[in-house]
């Protein structure tokens, strides 16, 4: 699009629903990694998180020993 800036298109709703998925996606990789494979519910909850959300979720994560934490931490912001 002419005119359009770089900038601008991180405005967009488009934009940030993309970066969104792809922080998901990467929290869900590295919580398969730290506490092995995460059901789809729980899944569906991180894929519905907001950015920061999702941030403090990729801090969090660090200190997880199971699945229990990560349910705790879910439950722990009403999610």
């Amino acid at each position: 699009m002419p005119g359009l800036q770089a900038e601008d298109l991180s405005h967009t709703r488009f934009y940030q629903d993309v970066f969104r998925e792809g922080e998901s996606q990467m929290i869900i990789r590295q919580l398969d990694y730290k506490i092995g494979t995460i059901d789809v519910s729980l899944e569906s909850q991180i894929k519905s998180l907001s950015s920061e959300q999702l941030d403090l979720l990729g801090k969090a994560l660090l200190d997880f020993q199971n699945i229990s934490d990560l349910q705790a931490w879910l439950v722990a912001r009403h999610l």
